[in-house]
């Protein structure tokens, strides 16, 4: 098989030498059909050597991260879920809850992240958020590779934010079950925010903290869809103060969650 590629990877080289000698127009007029053809067999032939369309590019990337995709992302898809289960099974030190998916990674298995609040297991556990990875392997087995921190004050005060209010007094994680359940006050805050806004628009997934300043600090996990031709999408955390009284609300930062940050 592999001969037979690279005979006919030679024979489209050799079109164009088959043409010499002739006028422009014959050059044209076989150059159309003998390359279509010739490129043809060829496609045909990667196709069989490699099991698949070449036209037909891969959903997933083998070793790069995908982020899920969909309306309810907050929601754990079974398969995740009971891989996280089942890693749960032997990991010791911290319990974790999950808040939301995140994506996925194709090795020899596959790498889920999973947004999760983790408390230390000791007599006043402190309330953290975490990213999970987890590898499940092809025989149903799992496994914890690696809890990562999810820091809320530092991700305000990356990508360029707003200067704000005061902060007087640290980010409080929101343990409410279910997480993605968004608070209705936070949601409002988000949308009086984003109202007017012309460059992308924010789908909210789960509200993950809350800081009280002069008003309300929101932390909440979006999806962002950009305003271009490609309606580019990510996962974002937006953060959003809500002052007292009847001033409008406003977004002061959105960091851009990038799962590669968080791999094993």
């Amino acid at each position: 098989m592999k001969r037979k590629v690279l005979a006919l990877m030679l024979s489209v080289a050799l079109v164009g030498t088959m043409m010499v000698g002739c006028g422009e127009k014959k050059v044209e007029e076989v150059a159309d059909e003998k390359i279509e053809e010739a490129v043809n067999e060829l496609e045909e032939a990667v196709e069989e050597e490699l099991g698949e369309a070449v036209d037909e590019p891969a959903d997933v990337v083998t070793g790069g991260w995908t982020v899920v995709e969909g309306e309810s992302k907050a929601e754990i898809p079974a398969e995740v879920q009971e891989a996280f289960d089942k890693a749960m099974e032997s990991f010791t030190g911290m319990a974790l809850t999950p808040v939301a998916y995140l994506g996925s990674q194709v090795v020899a298995g596959t790498n889920y992240q999973v947004l999760c609040t983790g408390a230390a297991v000791v007599a006043e556990p402190v309330v953290e958020l975490k990213v999970a990875t987890i590898y499940a392997d092809l025989d149903g087995n799992a496994e914890v590779l690696s809890v990562a921190d999810f820091d809320l004050g530092v991700y305000a005060e990356e990508d360029g934010a707003a200067e704000g209010e005061d902060l007087a007094g640290g980010w409080t994680v929101n343990t409410d079950q279910p997480a993605a359940a968004i608070d209705a006050n936070a949601e409002k805050a988000l949308t009086d925010a984003t109202a007017d806004m012309t460059g992308a628009t924010y789908e909210p997934i789960a509200l993950l903290g809350t800081q009280v300043v002069a008003g309300t600090n929101y932390a909440i996990l979006c999806k962002q869809t950009l305003m271009d031709a490609e309606a580019t999408a990510h996962l974002v955390v937006a953060y959003v103060y809500a002052p007292v009284g009847d001033e409008a609300a406003e977004l002061t930062n959105a960091y851009t969650i990038n799962l590669a940050d968080y791999n094993a």
